[in-house]
């Protein structure tokens, strides 16, 4: 009866774990995203600024 117990509170020390590590796992996962998707909306940002930024050149064919 003792070695069934001990394999109880080792299963629950091993579910336990993978929980932390499961939780941890989609935080670090969150964070990645976010930053991805931040830099992602930051460079469609700086090209449409570039994009607008024409310099004041006007080229008007045929003169």
């Amino acid at each position: 009866m003792q070695l069934f117990f001990t394999f109880l509170q080792l299963s629950q020390l091993i579910f336990l774990l993978l929980l932390i590590a499961y939780a941890s796992f989609l935080v670090i996962s969150l964070v990645i995203g976010g930053v991805h998707l931040y830099e992602k909306r930051e460079h469609r940002s700086r090209l449409a600024t570039h994009a607008d930024d024409v310099g004041g050149v006007c080229y008007r064919p045929g003169l």
